[in-house]
């Protein structure tokens, strides 16, 4: 937290998940508790700079654009994050689920998004309906 010329504040390392060496304060980021801090609560303003092993967000938490982190994976491991591996054909992009965090409609972690008539976790797979008249 900024101090000023009344008020003094102790500097505490910011919860980079050992993904980042520096972070600066925002005072945005503290006013909407965004940051977690190092005893793992939304609180202060941290925000690391030059998040490492793919990861980006505030606090190093998130995997960048065409990576995703397994479930089983914690934000702390070395490497958590690998590639989305979605079929050129059959998805509408190379990215993925990111995370638990961004799932919806029970879309797991890694699983892509995919065009009409393809299906499965990398839309690999052709999906044929059968039409009744």
């Amino acid at each position: 937290m900024a101090g000023t010329f009344l008020t003094r504040h102790v500097c505490e390392k910011c919860n980079c998940h050992n993904k980042a060496e520096e972070c600066y304060f925002n005072q945005t980021v503290a006013d909407l508790s965004l940051s977690l801090d190092i005893h793992g609560q939304y609180r202060g303003g941290g925000v690391c700079i030059g998040c490492r092993d793919n990861t980006g967000g505030i606090n190093c938490q998130s995997c960048v654009s065409g990576y995703y982190r397994p479930t089983e994976v914690s934000v702390d491991e070395e490497d958590p994050c690998i590639p989305c591996s979605c079929d050129p054909y059959g998805s509408i992009s190379q990215t993925c689920v990111a995370d638990e965090s961004q799932a919806f409609s029970g879309q797991p972690a890694g699983s892509c998004w995919c065009k009409e008539g393809f299906g499965g976790l990398r839309c690999d797979r052709l999906e044929t309906h059968i039409l009744t008249y």
